[in-house]
């Protein structure tokens, strides 16, 4: 029988001899006597040994150091940072949802920027548009036959413009272009 053995057996035995019943404490009493005779300083070695495996099992249980973490940082109210998801929060114990934690919100705010952007890309690109219809002149006249001869006349440096614009300067332009045909045939009909 080993070492370790021999004194878990020696503090068992000792345990029935100190909480046992009246008939289980007497025998353990026997055995006990008998191990401390075959093995003199069996005692002393059995409470080492005991506080030796209360400290381990106390170590085992005991929360491990955490790794060194970075400093707190310090957040606006209702915001926190990703690292501290674990902790809760004080609206969480009351059962409330609060959004965002700074990625999120930094995430959400990129979104609206890139969404502004792409919106002010579009205006500018229909005011470009816009522009261009700028240059385009209607006319109207009476022909030797007795037509009415509605003209628009585009400078070819524009009509090239015209030709290399995107869609949405091209939408743009062509509503400009339809806005300016409107205004002339309210003006040449008496439509006001």
């Amino acid at each position: 029988m080993s070492d370790e053995a021999l004194l878990s057996r020696y503090l068992k035995v000792k345990a029935l001899v100190e909480r046992g019943v009246p008939g289980e404490q007497k025998a353990a009493r026997v055995v006990l006597d008998k191990m401390e005779s075959e093995h003199p300083g069996i005692r002393v070695q059995a409470e080492r040994f005991r506080r030796k495996k209360e400290a381990e099992a106390q170590e085992a249980s005991a929360p491990h150091p955490q790794p060194k973490s970075k400093p707190k940082r310090e957040a606006p109210p209702g915001v926190w940072y990703k690292d501290e998801e674990d902790e809760p929060k004080p609206w969480e114990a009351r059962g409330e949802q609060r959004g965002g934690n700074w990625e999120n919100l930094f995430q959400n705010a990129w979104s609206a920027a890139k969404t502004a952007y792409g919106f002010a890309e579009t205006i500018s690109n229909a005011i470009a548009g816009r522009d261009l219809a700028e240059e385009l002149q209607i006319g109207s006249r009476m022909t030797n036959s007795g037509h009415i001869s509605i003209s628009l006349k585009l400078p070819l440096a524009a009509y090239q413009q015209v030709l290399g614009l995107n869609a949405i300067q091209r939408a743009a332009f062509r509503q400009a272009l339809h806005e300016k045909l409107d205004v002339h045939l309210d003006r040449l009909f008496g439509d006001s």
